[in-house]
């Protein structure tokens, strides 16, 4: 499967298929995404041979000796993880800058990983006590102005232990919410045939990024100049797991204690009418935001 990561002379390149992160201005069909420094754009120009979406069902089972097949009773249906691979060469026609094209998808892919923090974390050292397993309790003091710890232990397990805390005020949000647009039916968010309304069939949803997996291979190619352009990959094996997480958000650390929200979900008759066409059900809902790179006080210098 071939990867167009960067942008075209006339601006992002389309393929049948893309991952984007979510930033505040959420999902919209009817407007093109295009990458900033808020967001990740990865375009697929084609697909892989075989999409593999499997699940699995989980049932709670009571056994009797009156019952030898058990009683039955539904316990949840496991996330659809849908896993994709390919393989890029630093000179294919995708990779439009060339080897570098590699180092920055594998930046892409791994930032989908990663919370929306600032670059710098402020903490500070809190004392605690922390109890053994023979029962003996151990407490750390920090001392701020030295830069060093003291430490007291009672009872005989010696050691001391440092608890480290956020400053107060620090952002901090979960990794990007995505979408993986990978197949839609005709009429895009049109009609399906025999229904009234509503999406067409296809794989359009909201969720995360669970793995990560990059292989760069050789020969390693280098420019001459050891400033630049060194030990650059010639090829790479990527792959990644894509999660459906239809009420994933990564804002959800703005809500107070106390506040009401509703989690979208797909239920058996969307999934009937629609299959994987969800994205539009979390944008229905005014309290399922999204946080961009940008979203977090500090967090403007991390742009990809």
């Amino acid at each position: 499967m071939g990867l167009l990561a960067l942008k075209g002379p006339n601006g992002p390149a389309i393929g049948p298929a893309r991952l984007y992160s979510l930033a505040t201005t959420g999902f919209s069909r009817s407007s093109l995404v295009v990458e900033s420094d808020d967001t990740i754009l990865i375009d697929f120009p084609n697909l892989p041979e075989e999409i593999s979406l499997d699940r699995d069902t989980e049932w709670r089972v009571t056994p009797s000796p009156l019952l030898p097949d058990g009683f039955h009773v539904y316990d949840h249906t496991t996330p659809l993880s849908i896993p994709l691979s390919f393989k890029l060469h630093a000179f294919d026609d995708y990779s439009v800058n060339g080897p570098e094209t590699l180092l920055m998808i594998a930046a892409r892919l791994h930032a989908l990983t990663l919370p929306i923090i600032n670059d710098g974390i402020g903490v500070k050292r809190a004392s605690t006590s922390t109890t053994m397993q023979n029962g003996s309790s151990t407490s750390t003091e920090a001392t701020a102005d030295a830069g060093t710890t003291k430490a007291s232990t009672q009872g005989t397990a010696g050691g001391s232990f440092d608890s480290v805390t956020a400053a107060e005020n620090q952002s901090y949000s979960f990794p990007p919410a995505c979408v993986l647009d990978l197949m839609i039916g005709s009429g895009g968010a049109g009609l399906n045939p025999g229904l009234a309304s509503g999406p067409a069939l296809g794989i359009q949803c909201i969720g995360y990024v669970k793995s990560v997996r990059v292989l760069l291979k050789g020969p390693w190619l280098s420019s001459g100049d050891d400033s630049v352009n060194r030990n650059l990959p010639s090829a790479g094996d990527f792959s990644f797991v894509f999660v459906h997480a239809p009420s994933y958000t990564n804002s959800i650390a703005n809500l107070q204690r106390g506040d009401n929200f509703v989690l979208p979900q797909v239920s058996a008759a969307r999934m009937k009418n629609s299959f994987y066409n969800s994205a539009d059900i979390a944008n229905a809902l005014s309290s399922i935001g999204y946080h961009g790179l940008l979203d977090v006080g500090g967090a403007g210098s991390a742009k990809t």
